[in-house]
């Protein structure tokens, strides 16, 4: 059912922060740090013959950050849309692409673009896989030395069979992250 789904999938979140606490750390603050993190929000669907979003359901990420450089970072995570209406299909999927942190002090704006694979394409009842791009912009507050939180927005947009079609898949959400050190 999609409710053990999600409890195995907060359960694995929790217990990979909880393993982080065992990493040694410095005492410093330094911008080479990886982050693993996890975050909630609400998705829109809009498409070419559907333009107006319209709110799809609840959606959950999971996302791990590793730094390459002061300013920039490889990113790979998943994603899980609980649909509103229980004729839709639950959507997973997973993403790989690059981080810009315009800021690595108290507060961090960012943008990120990725390529990604999602078992279900919105508006659509299929199940099968489905390639998207995703362009998102955040800003992370650092709490302290470890954790940050923040909020992010996000558009995936994926081709359809419509002629010059689109479908897209818009989330705003709230996360909670851990830092540390990769050098």
């Amino acid at each position: 059912s999609q409710m053990i789904q999600l409890y195995r999938y907060i359960s694995a979140v929790i217990l990979a922060i909880f393993m982080l606490q065992f990493f040694p750390s410095k005492i410093e603050a330094s911008s080479f740090e990886s982050s693993i993190s996890f975050g909630s929000g609400a998705g829109f669907e809009s498409s070419s013959a559907n333009p107006l979003s319209t709110f799809s359901g609840t959606t959950h990420r999971f996302k791990i950050n590793y730094a390459m450089t002061d300013f920039w970072t490889l990113i790979g995570g998943t994603d899980l849309n609980f649909p509103v209406g229980s004729a839709e299909t639950t959507q997973f999927g997973g993403f790989g692409g690059l981080r810009y942190n315009f800021d690595v002090f108290k507060y961090v704006p960012y943008a990120e673009a990725s390529v990604g694979i999602s078992n279900a394409t919105p508006f659509s009842d299929s199940i099968e896989p489905n390639p998207n791009l995703r362009v998102g912009f955040g800003l992370d507050y650092r709490l302290n030395r470890e954790w940050s939180a923040g909020g992010q927005v996000d558009t995936f947009m994926f081709p359809t069979s419509e002629k010059s079609g689109f479908a897209s898949f818009s989330t705003g959400m709230l996360h909670v992250s851990y830092h540390f050190y990769t050098f």
